[in-house]
């Protein structure tokens, strides 16, 4: 897959004249009700001055009240006077929306933030201590917490670049950078381009992957933002119908092109086990048509042995179920009491 086939949209240049903060913090929202509070005041209390940071909210056309608390949360802000709020004229997509974002940030440096996440105090101050020590780096990234529905940690991202440099190897198999903790040079977007729509699931990986490609990053060894995992967002979506899957497939071609000696048959056992999360996850949820969704690519990129061997352990499993219950009933049989005459 060429960059070409991944429809790569533009990002023109900030237009001359016009004034240029050095943030852009940009808040996509759609139907972001129940979190974009915790999201904004988590900006707000470390906001620089207004000529400093544009501070954003892009909304997708929401059907629920995210505008209103979205205005009641910056009502009750000493600096309500400076958040822009836009609505896009139609529901563009999450990957649309994003895009927007990028178009009406103006800051020399972007920080999309999801509305279901948030930055821990010092998120900012870190990154521009970070990154002047690296001129030529694209982006930052900081470490990030991954929450549940109710604030509760789940686990913490990986430490990467211990090298020095963030490349596009610490990215190659496994994506351990999360939006809340990256932050991007605007310029950079400008080079490389928007978020591609045709691979729905994967945006932010594939983006920095683009980045990356031929270009380092830095990395900040701090958990600085949180990632929250929410049922029923756009991950599960694609999880329930396998589409998670096919992207992936289709993202090891973009890798076989960014990264050099990547190997197509470690991404293979990597979509394999995501496939297998994916069974186990719908399995327990009692959602067979999303099971079958994932055991049909599992066993497209299981190899015949593997699928032996997985029949041969539930065989034997079941043996031992049968075995133990043959067990106990000749035990209680023993235990019995016999019957006098």
């Amino acid at each position: 897959m060429t960059d070409d086939e991944l429809e790569i949209p533009p990002i023109a240049p900030v237009p001359e004249g016009m004034p240029r903060p050095r943030w852009s913090v940009m808040i996509p929202t759609y139907n972001s009700e129940r979190t974009i509070a915790e999201t904004l005041q988590s900006v707000l209390a470390q906001a620089l001055a207004e000529d400093e940071m544009q501070i954003a909210v892009v909304d997708n056309v929401s059907t629920d009240e995210t505008l209103a608390v979205v205005e009641r949360t910056v009502a009750a802000h000493s600096s309500h006077r400076r958040i822009e709020v836009h609505q896009n004229p139609s529901n563009l997509g999450m990957v649309g929306n994003f895009n927007a974002c990028l178009r009406l940030a103006r800051g020399e440096l972007v920080h999309l933030l999801h509305a279901d996440d948030f930055i821990r105090l010092g998120f900012y101050a870190a990154v521009e201590a970070r990154m002047p020590q690296s001129p030529e780096a694209e982006l930052c990234a900081a470490r990030v917490f991954a929450i549940d529905p109710h604030g509760e940690l789940e686990y913490i991202t990986n430490r990467l670049a211990r090298a020095g440099a963030l490349t596009v190897f610490d990215v190659a198999y496994e994506n351990q950078l999360y939006p809340p903790g990256v932050v991007v040079r605007r310029a950079d977007y400008e080079r490389v381009g928007g978020y591609s729509n045709v691979i729905s699931y994967l945006p932010d990986w594939e983006m920095w992957t683009r980045l990356l490609e031929h270009r380092p990053g830095v990395f900040i060894n701090e958990p600085l933002a949180c990632y929250r995992q929410t049922p029923g967002n756009a991950t599960d979506a694609f999880s329930r119908t396998g589409t998670d899957l096919r992207d992936m497939m289709r993202f090891g071609d973009v890798l076989a092109r960014r990264v050099p000696n990547f190997s197509r048959s470690h991404w293979r056992r990597n979509i394999r086990r995501h496939a297998e999360w994916g069974m186990n996850k719908w399995r327990n949820a009692g959602d067979a048509a999303a099971f079958r969704a994932n055991h049909v690519v599992w066993r497209e990129l299981a190899s015949p042995r593997v699928i032996l061997g997985i029949w041969l352990a539930a065989a034997k499993e079941l043996g031992r179920k049968c075995e133990r219950t043959l067990r106990y009933a000749l035990w209680r049989r023993k235990k019995k009491p016999s019957i006098q005459n």
